[in-house]
């Protein structure tokens, strides 16, 4: 017997309900259709109150921050292809590798979990728990110059980022734990500006970033970056600064490279002489240091005019020295400045427990009985995290700096080990990620 015409009618209305609702976003991934929804409106939701001003509160700290409304922030749209490599990403067993293989995106990771007892089910809450919590990290965000120069801040600054016009994520959810990876189409330098302060568009004329945009009612523009825009501001972020700006040149820039690696391998393969033990202990996986043009206009913000004190910078390790004669060349000036750097092990000692205690630290600023012995800047050149260096020399008040500024500064170097204790790389797989080892030098390529 043949079904009925208005049943057949209402399988297929059924089927293409479906298959409607399975490819609403056009993405074949792990990640489900309404999360994906879900992810998008709360960022929209979230930047559009930026434009109107916000209130972040820390529920457990209690700390609140007002933030300063943002104009020409761009509403996001989903992207496929983001989606599928923040799944690549989610599955990479390092976190670094992930960074460094998708290094040109904006990247931003949480984990929601919760026992059951509290009824708050994953499928409700997970999603938007790590959304939120990457929100509240905009309790130590920079509200004077809105920009990105604390790691602690680092999801906030994903989602608060004015220019960015993309988002694609991934997500898995198991028993009560949500896991959340989004990359963002532009990545985010660290002392970059975040947005600009002002208020949400009424008018397409407000919306200045990328040409032909709209204002949307929401306050938000919409619009598509130009083509070639992403690459050439990754461009001028690799080129370095001018001579008179920044005092260096190529040679004085190979100069700096070649001596920190040496040193860094010299210290690695525990060559270097300790005033307060034997020599240094070997490192286990010490990185080979690049070269980073866009730390030089980072220190050049960050010095400022003629800075003859060190602030914190946050999200990098500051060197300085003032140079003995200001009217010897930049060049014999950096030379200078090295070799007090590297004399500090030699010379004042750290010890080997390999450790930067807090004692240490108060022995630079105890000049009481001549006890006047720094350590900081060895201990800013050896740390095995660090992946690159830029700097600067600065003539000014009669006076001759160097200014060095190494990175990333994701944690302290206080009270912990400047790097890790053991035998120096002979293969690659002692390095991390997908870094490869440079056997006669002792250290890993960046992962």
């Amino acid at each position: 017997m043949k079904a009925p015409a208005s049943f057949k009618l209402i399988l297929l209305l059924c089927a293409l309900s479906s298959l409607a609702e399975a490819t609403a976003f056009g993405c074949h991934g792990i990640t489900k259709d309404k999360d994906r929804e879900e992810i998008l409106r709360i960022h929209n939701e979230y930047r559009a109150n930026l434009t109107k001003g916000a209130t972040v509160i820390d529920p457990n700290s209690k700390k609140k921050q007002d933030l300063p409304a943002a104009k020409n922030m761009y509403e996001l749209e989903w992207d496929c292809d983001l989606e599928a490599k923040a799944e690549d990403a989610m599955n990479m067993t390092c976190t670094q590798a992930a960074r460094g293989k998708y290094s040109t995106y904006g990247h931003a990771r949480g984990l929601w979990h919760l026992c059951i007892t509290y009824n708050k089910p994953v499928e409700e809450y997970g999603v938007k728990g790590v959304l939120e919590k990457w929100w509240i990290e905009g309790v130590s965000f920079d509200i004077i110059e809105r920009r990105f120069d604390n790691y602690h801040a680092e999801n906030f600054v994903n989602m608060a980022r004015a220019r960015n016009t993309k988002i694609g994520c991934a997500v898995t959810k198991r028993g009560q734990r949500a896991d959340v990876y989004c990359l963002y189409d532009l990545p985010l330098r660290e002392g970059a500006i975040v947005y600009e302060a002002g208020n949400g568009c009424k008018t397409d004329a407000d919306c200045t970033t990328y040409k032909n945009s709209k204002c949307k009612p929401s306050g938000l523009c919409h619009g598509v970056p130009e083509p070639g825009y992403k690459e050439k501001s990754e461009a001028l972020e690799k080129s370095c600064g001018s001579e008179e700006e920044t005092g260096m040149t190529d040679e004085i820039r190979d100069y700096l490279l070649d001596i920190h690696n040496k040193f860094r391998s010299s210290v690695a393969r525990g060559l270097e002489p300790d005033m307060l033990g034997d020599f240094t202990p070997k490192a286990k996986k010490m990185i080979k240091l690049s070269y980073d043009c866009y730390l030089e206009r980072v220190a050049l913000r960050t010095v400022g005019q003629c800075s003859s004190e060190r602030s914190d910078p946050k999200l990098f390790f500051w060197n300085m020295h003032n140079v003995s004669n200001p009217s010897m060349s930049n060049l014999d000036g950096a030379k200078e400045a090295v070799n007090a750097w590297i004399n500090q092990i030699r010379h004042n000692g750290l010890g080997p427990s390999n450790t930067f205690t807090e004692s240490l630290y108060w022995r630079a600023a105890n000049t009481y009985y001549e006890l006047y012995r720094p350590i900081e800047d060895y201990v800013n050149m050896v740390i095995d995290t660090n992946d690159r260096v830029g700097c600067i020399i600065q003539n000014c008040n009669n006076n001759k700096y160097v200014h060095c500024l190494y990175g990333f500064r994701r944690t302290e170097a206080m009270g912990k080990k400047i790097y890790e204790v053991g035998e120096t790389c002979t293969k690659s797989s002692d390095c991390t990620g997908n870094a490869e080892c440079l056997v006669e030098e002792g250290l890993c390529t960046a992962p």
